[in-house]
């Protein structure tokens, strides 16, 4: 690739992605990925939870629960 087409298209990059530098792009990058896992690891959370729970809410099981004292567990 000639270097100029190189430095347009580092700059289409950077413009695209609100960026002023490389540096600053990888930051960004970095928060995207990071984000992208707490979500994931939130999503991941959550199906395990519904499984867990089957059809009851966390409303009904505290429901439930009212009436054991901490001596019965």
């Amino acid at each position: 690739m000639d270097k100029q087409i190189w430095i347009e298209e580092k700059d289409r990059i950077l413009l695209k992605n609100k960026s002023k530098t490389i540096d600053e792009f990888n930051k960004g990058l970095e928060n995207k990925n990071n984000y992208e896992a707490l979500i994931m690891d939130k999503q991941n959370k959550i199906e395990i939870l519904d499984k867990t729970l089957g059809n009851f809410s966390l409303e009904e099981l505290e429901n439930a629960l009212d009436g054991y004292t901490d001596d019965f567990f």
